[in-house]
């Protein structure tokens, strides 16, 4: 399983990622997630998109913009996450200097 280990956050809700492989790929945000999800949608506010970050598995994710019901029917704010194979799957590759 690939690792996102470096992120830079582009224009246009693109996001760099540089794997443990050493490859630098780039994900467009828009031919992956839906604009209308619950919780996806919140994604697309550039303010919230910025705020992405790299979770211990390597995963891409953003927190608190997601949220998951207890067995008491409490809601609890989560991290809504990207898997890192996904990403390098959806990604295209950069050569970058």
């Amino acid at each position: 399983m690939r690792k996102i280990r470096k992120i830079q956050v582009l224009e246009n809700f693109i996001i760099r990622c540089e794997f443990d492989n050493g490859e630098v790929r780039d994900l467009d945000i828009t031919s992956i997630i839906d604009k209308n999800g619950k919780y996806s949608k919140k994604v697309y506010d550039k303010s919230v998109f910025k705020t992405v970050k790299i979770g211990e598995f390597g995963q891409l994710y953003w927190d608190g913009i997601a949220e998951i019901k207890t067995l008491d029917g409490k809601l609890i704010p989560t991290e809504f996450d990207i898997c890192p194979d996904f990403v390098y799957l959806s990604s295209l590759p950069q050569n970058v200097i």
